[in-house]
């Protein structure tokens, strides 16, 4: 099995077992079997772990849906996008609520970055399937961190919540709140393919 998988299969067994504030670099270690040159040799710190076990459960399929499905619109794909992303928080519930803790110390901090950090850069890899190259390219880097900010925040105040929302629900929600942009974003698109 990937060292990398095994640190962080080790690290989510402990967080459920405890928390993300009382789990060390050396129970990881311990748990996982290898040293601590090898832990920092895949991860600087515990909230790259987190990270990273996001992307792999949650981005990863993220891509596939999204390279899978380009029959939909961009709202559909969205709306498709953001049900599972819910879908697969809900399904790791124990681990995301012990992370966030009882949010007084930082480790809600610890999701809600590490969550923007890697839909930013989901983001950014959609917006450039989509648009290209743009002369407006900034605006899309500052739309790709907004998106990726609020859908951290909200899955935090969700977990925190108990993620009694269904996630089909929460997904919806979402859409409706970024509709705007995504209509903006595809009107663009045709208009500047139309004009080609």
């Amino acid at each position: 099995m990937d060292t990398r998988v095994v640190i962080e299969d080790s690290f989510k067994e402990l967080v459920e077992a405890s928390s993300y504030k009382n789990v060390s670099v050396s129970d990881i270690c311990k748990k996982a079997g290898i040293s601590r040159k090898t832990f920092y040799e895949y991860f600087h710190s515990k909230e790259d772990i987190v990270r990273s076990y996001f992307e792999r459960h949650t981005i990863d399929s993220m891509r596939f849906i999204h390279g899978s499905m380009g029959y939909l619109s961009p709202e559909e794909s969205m709306q498709s996008q953001c049900t599972h992303l819910y879908y697969s928080i809900k399904e790791d519930s124990d681990y995301y609520t012990r992370i966030v803790g009882d949010g007084l110390g930082d480790s809600g901090g610890v999701l809600v970055r590490s969550l923007t950090n890697a839909i930013h850069a989901y983001n950014l890899e959609v917006f450039d399937r989509i648009i290209g190259d743009h002369e407006d390219s900034w605006s899309f880097d500052y739309a790709a961190y907004f998106f990726a900010a609020s859908q951290a925040m909200l899955i935090k105040k969700w977990i925190q919540d108990g993620a009694k929302v269904p996630p089909a629900d929460l997904g919806s929600l979402y859409i409706k709140m970024a509709s705007g942009f995504w209509a903006m974003l595809h009107e663009t698109m045709s208009r500047e393919n139309t004009s080609s």
